[in-house]
């Protein structure tokens, strides 16, 4: 908390015209069940109210959370583009676990419906994020980035230098909650609707 605050108040000093995240906005992407986005492949899926829509995945999460242990993540390196990236540390095989349950459970529910849909790739669920990543940043003024994109370069580099020496993000984040969270990508979601799925692991 107090180094991500630390951060971010970098971050504002130098792009005040940008949307950085709070601790309260952001979050660590581990997987990603489904890719609902308006125009791709399965997309306009959630017309209807997203508690309805989600219930199915949110299933899929209770049960691949049942005896995960809690794992741990070390920061590798804060990036321009917005995005902080994770490498697994402590108890590693856990989070690998969790993807395997979830595509396990993913493909069960597949035979159960085949109009379940998921993202896929070759027919089987591509839960991966490829990197374990936050995004901290969002960019909202294109010119102000331009106008101070050396001294953002210089706060980031600066970042990751203290990262290296340990003196930012020394410690591994332990996860011992996990969450399912939805992305708003239909207009007939309301705010009133469940945006996100919390829940412990088994062990906590």
């Amino acid at each position: 908390q107090r180094d991500y605050n630390a951060l971010m108040h970098d971050v504002r000093e130098v792009l005040p015209g940008q949307f950085p995240y709070d601790t309260l906005r952001t979050h660590i992407a581990l997987a990603v069940l489904i890719r609902n986005s308006p125009g791709a492949n399965g997309g306009g899926l959630a017309d209807e109210p997203s508690k309805k829509f989600y219930a199915p995945y949110k299933n899929v999460m209770d049960m691949t959370s049942i005896g995960i242990q809690p794992f741990s993540l070390k920061l590798d390196s804060i990036n321009p583009n917005g995005v902080m990236l994770w490498n697994p540390a402590d108890n590693k095989e856990a989070l690998f676990e969790l993807r395997r349950n979830i595509n396990r459970r993913l493909m069960w529910e597949k035979e159960q419906d085949p109009d379940f849909y998921f993202e896929n790739k070759d027919g089987k669920p591509n839960t991966n994020t490829g990197t374990i990543h936050t995004s901290f940043l969002r960019f909202a003024d294109r010119g102000g980035l331009t106008a101070k994109f050396d001294d953002y370069k210089r706060v980031i580099g600066e970042a990751n230098d203290a990262v290296q020496m340990g003196e930012l993000f020394a410690e591994p984040l332990v996860v011992d909650e996990i969450a399912l969270i939805e992305s708003r990508v239909s207009r007939n979601i309301s705010a009133r609707d469940a945006f996100s799925f919390r829940m412990s692991n088994s062990t906590s």
